[in-house]
């Protein structure tokens, strides 16, 4: 069952779903990815283990993609052909150890590309991020499977 809660504050779409089981993900992917219909970067933000890349490998078969990897923790950036003008790049950013580590990769390049980015461990990547990000906070409540997602708009 996909309960949707928005709350409408400043203008602003608050978004607060809680993912009971695995076998729900499909259809909050799919709520998630109708919400932007044009490239966005989403930097994603939990602890290890709070269903991040799973969240996004969910709005990835969404999207069309049949050859999800994964999480790009040792290759740092998956990409992906949605269609011959579109991309989806998957960032890993977990190793990252410092702000010259990102601008070696030539990260804050390739996010100026306009592609949907989905972004594991933003907060490293913050300081090259555009205002207009939007971050998805998952969290995983204590004593139970149940995830909650919440991003605004």
């Amino acid at each position: 069952m996909v309960r949707n809660i928005p709350i409408k504050h400043l203008q602003k779409m608050i978004y607060n779903w809680k993912v009971e089981s695995v076998g729900d993900l499909d259809d909050y992917a799919k709520k998630f990815i109708a919400l932007f219909p044009e490239p966005k970067i989403f930097a994603l933000s939990g602890e290890m283990g709070n269903g991040k890349t799973t969240f996004i490998g969910a709005i990835l078969i969404q999207m069309g993609i049949t050859d999800f990897d994964g999480s790009p923790t040792f290759s740092l950036v998956n990409e992906y052909e949605i269609n011959e003008s579109k991309k989806v790049y998957h960032i890993d950013s977990y190793r990252i150890e410092n702000n010259k580590q990102v601008l070696q990769l030539g990260l804050d390049e390739l996010i100026d590309e306009p592609n949907y980015f989905f972004i594991e461990w933003a907060e490293k990547l913050a300081f090259i991020l555009p205002k207009d990000v939007i971050w998805v906070y998952i969290r995983k409540n204590e004593n139970s499977i149940t995830r909650e997602i919440s991003f605004e708009l």
